[in-house]
């Protein structure tokens, strides 16, 4: 039972893997579990029905149908990579920004679009299973999962991004007080200075310096995201840093970050797909572009 298969007998050999995957296509229980953000509770999904559900909620249904297709197959990509992932736990995939956002889809003219992506996943030219990821806006460069987290990645997919100018998150601006700051990291901050930048150029680490002279330093994914924990996450909040690709200017009490893009920049950007599929790209393009070193497979 595919069940059975999902808790238990998620294998690491690859061959084993793709084997497995090929169960999909011959049971009559294609369930996957998802953590939904309401509690604990474990809900039972079809995997396509999953997925469709997160494209609508990560993307929109007033998208471009190709930029939907294209966010389907990272999605389930994701997803498949989690499930190999998340033996442990007794889900696979949570309902959070922390992994995939999802809702149910009613709309049955999508469904049915996203139904032709079906058992499409993105593999090496060795059919290696990697993580591939998404973000709202790359700000004109994607930057490089193993320059974003620490771990080793196998394979690096940095692209510049010119589709991702001249959306709603390209440039941005913002002045963060230094005793707001200050509560946040637990010291009175006198400065912040960047220590090293990623190849695409984002911050990679910084140190802060408090009024005593003690020094900090923080991977610039971890002061983002301790950063914004302290308030609600959306781009218009004074409070929230959109990307790690910023500038810092020290103005007296204040900090003044001005950056570009939205998200940690690692793979499809979202509103650079939504403007491939615009001007005419199909999903597979918008997915060769984002991933050059990665190709669709149909797994199921």
């Amino acid at each position: 039972m595919l069940k059975l298969f999902l808790k238990k007998k998620f294998l690491n050999n690859i061959f084993l893997f793709t084997l497995c995957l090929i169960c999909f296509a011959f049971s009559e229980e294609k369930t996957i579990f998802i953590k939904l953000l309401d509690g604990n509770a474990v809900r039972e999904l079809e995997i396509e029905e999953y997925v469709s559900g997160v494209v609508v909620k990560e993307m929109g249904e007033d998208w471009p149908v190709e930029a939907l297709k294209a966010q389907a197959v990272v999605s389930r990509t994701y997803l498949i990579w989690k499930m190999y992932t998340n033996k442990k736990n007794n889900y696979h995939i949570e309902n959070s920004i922390y992994h995939q956002l999802y809702k149910d889809c009613q709309n049955k003219a999508i469904k049915s679009e996203l139904f032709k992506t079906k058992g499409e996943i993105l593999l090496t030219e060795s059919e290696e299973l990697v993580p591939v990821f998404f973000h709202a806006c790359s700000g004109g460069i994607t930057a490089n999962p193993s320059d974003v987290w620490e771990g080793k990645y196998s394979v690096n997919y940095s692209v510049q991004d010119p589709y991702s100018e001249n959306t709603p998150f390209s440039l941005w601006e913002k002045n963060i007080s230094k005793s707001y700051l200050s509560k946040i990291f637990g010291c009175p901050i006198e400065k912040i200075e960047i220590l090293e930048r990623d190849h695409s150029n984002r911050v990679k680490f910084l140190k802060i310096i408090s009024k005593n002279g003690n020094i900090k330093i923080y991977r610039g994914i971890d002061f983002r995201d301790k950063v914004n924990k302290n308030t609600e996450i959306y781009f218009s909040n004074p409070y929230v840093i959109p990307s790690t690709l910023f500038e810092i200017e020290d103005k007296g009490d204040t900090i003044v970050f001005n950056g570009k893009g939205y998200g940690h920049g690692v793979g499809l950007s979202q509103y650079g797909a939504k403007k491939m599929a615009e001007i005419g790209f199909n999903y597979k393009d918008i997915l060769k572009f984002y991933f050059p070193n990665l190709q669709i497979k149909k797994v199921y």
